[in-house]
């Protein structure tokens, strides 16, 4: 380049001129820029449609084809020949119409269509064989996990695991009924699987740690063998509170009949020889035996009429038709004068229960023992008895595994248990021996011992032995009554006599008087053995007229059922009804309800004043936490209230919940230290004193606009009363700032009747008038001078 090159062009004005017009006149017609043309992603997704309705069509499409059996299906077929429903068609047939909500409606395999860049649809779809939902069982809510074996035979390789962790996982939150149809494995597994994955899997069961959680808190689990249950399956059905199988197509076994035949060589092995119902309904793997899956769906809808949705609530009650005074003739004779003799123990439970409330459990195993579920006077309770027509009602092995299995689904439920006792004794024999007789009759006295269900007894003839001892004895006070036709003892006199007078007898044989002197000796201890004797003496509380048995039935276990798991034998149903009924009363009926349940409170509270001496009234601590779980259960029942004053509703609410922390923390250091027993005592019913001494059922009107305001009135005062000083000039001169701080700060020695009658004044306008009145400080002042030293 040169140098001219470098050097600057020079421009005319004629130049500079043109320059210029040529900015004006592009600034006033400025040429069209050429667009850019539109990316090719926003073109696409303009035409998707603004509503999803593409998606929600694939949703459709889906849902309908798992909705509709295939019956090109080899699965579905073989269903059919088998006379067994498809699984859709046993939803319908158990649930109540129109009630099922299915859960996972599109989980399954779907073989995709590519139709456009970012558009598909689907070609095929496999269900997950296993249907889950929520849905309705004669109106109650119930969670329902059934099998599809049309598919895979419901091995894992046709089903998800998350699918049915999620369910049990529900079941728990929601503290809802289980209802399980078991046909196939239930998503055990399959050698197909790790041709699948590709890989070798360790065998986990996921699912079953929420299942014993289930059981473990009383949930109920029911289950139906509605074809062959096989592994994960079979464990599945057998680990439920209750299990039926249906007799024509109903079979359960660890492995089926080829893997037997290739592990243990044996042959010829068919589904009813491995594990037909003749099998498992015989030995008590499973409970009871139906007819057909109709039946089985039958015996589901009654024993969940029988039990709670948890082992939190109470069992459910139902309007009892049959009357409570209702009297039987016929039992005064149902038992032979002749001890041989034999009789139909069933024919007594029928009697004296509601009728057609009888539903026995596992009749085809354990014959020597009868249990079951029935309602007296409307409300569930557990039947057990023996059955003297096997083996003159001797307790045998599988007799205490059965009674064992009841009791403990008795007391997970809160189930009362009223017993029927005839009882010789444990079996005895080479076949007794051999069968660990003994070693199950120490397991069934463990689980009368450890459960805490309320046990009623009616001593129907014989009561003897350890049998008669753990079955009649384990409650502390024994809540029973005697039949004129009681005999009871350590032994039977038949043996017994031989036994206690061996060398008397020995000698009378020597000079042929045995048979008179056997004769004279059971004719004495059978005058002796008079039950009239024994309740001379107190050894049996009422002896009873048999035809009047239902009576005292009713009263002992329908008004004193628990509530709540593991509460008390004797809830305070008083306080319950009163303010149950308060609500629906007339007004001049209001009033006398009122005085009922004042009197009613002040009692309580006189209970929890003897209770928190230093002697505690002679009760243990155990029996210290039941009493405050029965006060917990009283203030619950005015949750029932909060639809008519929110308010109220949300205060006495807030009340329970505390008290329930509260028992918590106290039985926590009971069990960490119990040498604190005492002041962790005080603690306990000084606290529980001020939530009974606070209740009222003056705030509680029809009138909203009362109704808000008595509630603001409550809760003026309830700020007041934590604030000020309530337990002056007592034993300990005790401060009570708020009983949160009271609890954790300050020691709590001091409840005497002073203080509960102030308290209780401070709430209630016309109490009882309490013996020595405190003068009352003023707020304004009180709250003046709190400030101040804040």
């Amino acid at each position: 380049m040169t140098k001219d090159d470098d050097s600057p062009s020079i421009r005319t004005g004629k130049d500079q001129a043109t320059d210029r017009l040529n900015q004006v006149s592009s600034h006033i017609s400025p040429k069209d820029k050429p667009r850019k043309p539109k990316s090719k992603s926003k073109s696409t997704e303009s035409r998707f449609p603004a509503d999803h309705s593409d998606v929600l069509d694939q949703l459709a499409t889906l849902r309908a084809i798992a909705a509709k059996p295939d019956p090109n299906n080899r699965g579905y077929v073989r269903q059919k020949q088998a006379g067994k429903l498809w699984v859709r068609e046993r939803i319908e047939q158990l649930l109540d119409p129109n009630s099922f909500q299915e859960i996972g409606s599109v989980s399954g395999t779907v073989t995709w269509q590519k139709t456009e860049p970012r558009r598909e649809k689907p070609v095929s779809f496999v269900p997950s064989n296993n249907v889950q939902g929520a849905g309705l069982l004669c109106g109650r809510k119930i969670l329902l996990t059934t099998d599809d074996f049309s598919i895979r035979s419901g091995h894992a390789d046709g089903a998800s695991v998350g699918k049915t962790v999620y369910v049990e996982k529900l079941a728990i939150a929601l503290r809802l009924p289980v209802v399980k149809l078991v046909d196939g494995s239930s998503g055990g597994g399959s050698v197909t699987t790790i041709r699948k994955e590709g890989w070798s899997y360790l065998p986990h069961v996921l699912s079953f740690p929420h299942v014993i959680k289930q059981l473990n808190m009383g949930i109920p689990n029911l289950g139906a063998v509605v074809g062959p249950a096989i592994g994960l399956g079979a464990a599945r059905v057998v680990s439920c509170h209750f299990s039926v199988m249906a007799a024509d197509i109903g079979a359960l076994f660890n492995a089926g009949p080829k893997v037997v035949e290739g592990a243990t060589f044996e042959e010829g092995l068919d589904f009813q020889d491995l594990g037909g119902p003749m099998v498992h309904c015989m030995n008590g793997t499973i409970d009871n035996l139906a007819a057909n899956e109709a039946e089985c769906y039958e015996q589901l809808r009654s024993v969940l009429s029988y039990l709670p949705n948890s082992g939190s609530d109470a069992p459910p009650t139902i309007p009892c038709t049959d009357p409570e005074e209702r009297e039987d003739v016929t039992l005064r004779s149902i038992i032979p004068r002749r001890q041989a003799r034999m009789y139909n123990a069933r024919s007594i439970i029928n009697s004296v229960v509601d009728k057609d409330s009888w539903f026995e459990i596992g009749a085809l195993w354990g014959r020597t023992a009868i249990g079951g579920l029935a309602r007296l006077g409307g409300r569930p309770v557990g039947i057990i008895s023996l059955n003297c027509e096997v083996n003159g009602g001797a307790l045998d092995a599988a007799g205490s595994q059965k009674l064992t299995r009841l009791l403990k689904l008795c007391d997970v439920m809160n189930l009362p248990i009223l017993q029927f006792l005839d009882v010789p004794g444990y079996a005895i024999g080479t076949v007794a021996e051999r069968t660990a007789t003994m070693r199950w009759g120490v397991e069934l006295a463990k689980a009368y011992f450890s459960t805490t269900v309320p046990v009623f007894n009616v001593v129907t003839r014989r009561v003897f032995g350890v049998a008669g001892g753990v079955m009649l004895g384990c409650r502390d006070p024994v809540m029973q009554v005697a039949w004129p036709s009681g005999q009871w003892g350590s032994l039977p006199l038949d043996g017994g006599i031989e036994v206690g007078h061996r060398h008397e007898l020995r000698e009378a044989e020597k000079v042929g008087k045995k048979e008179e002197r056997y004769q004279e000796l059971e004719e004495e201890y059978l005058r002796l053995m008079n039950p009239v004797r024994t309740a001379n003496a107190f050894g049996i509380e009422e002896i009873i007229d048999p035809k009047d048995t239902r009576k005292p039935l009713i009263i002992e276990h329908c008004l004193r059922a628990p509530s709540s798991r593991r509460s008390t034998f004797i809830p305070n149903t008083r306080i319950s009804t009163n303010i149950l009924s308060f609500i629906m009363m007339q007004p001049d009926v209001q009033a006398t309800a009122l005085r009922n349940f004042r009197a009613t409170r002040d009692a309580f509270v006189k209970d929890l004043e003897a209770l928190s001496g230093r002697d505690k009234g002679g009760r243990t601590i155990p029996q210290i936490i039941i009493d405050l779980n029965r006060l917990i259960n009283t203030l619950s029942m005015w949750t029932l209230i909060r639809e008519g004053t929110k308010k109220e509703g949300k205060c006495f609410e807030g009340r329970c919940s505390n008290l329930r922390i509260l028992i918590d923390e106290l039985s926590s250091i009971l069990d960490y230290d119990s040498d604190m027993e005492d002041r962790v005592t005080l603690k306990l019913f000084g606290m529980a004193s001020i939530q009974v001494g606070s209740l009222t059922l003056d705030g509680f009107s029809k009138d909203d606009s009362e109704a808000v305001h008595n509630a603001k009135m409550i809760e003026l005062e309830q700020r007041r009363w934590e604030k000020k000083l309530v337990w002056e000039d007592c034993s300990r001169q005790a401060m009570l700032r708020s009983y949160w701080d009271r609890f954790y700060y300050k020691d709590y020695d001091c409840i005497c009747r002073q203080c509960l009658d102030l308290y209780v004044t401070s709430r209630d306008p016309t109490p009882s008038p309490p013996l020595s009145p405190l003068p009352e400080p003023e707020i304004d002042s009180y709250v003046t001078t709190s400030s101040e030293e804040e």
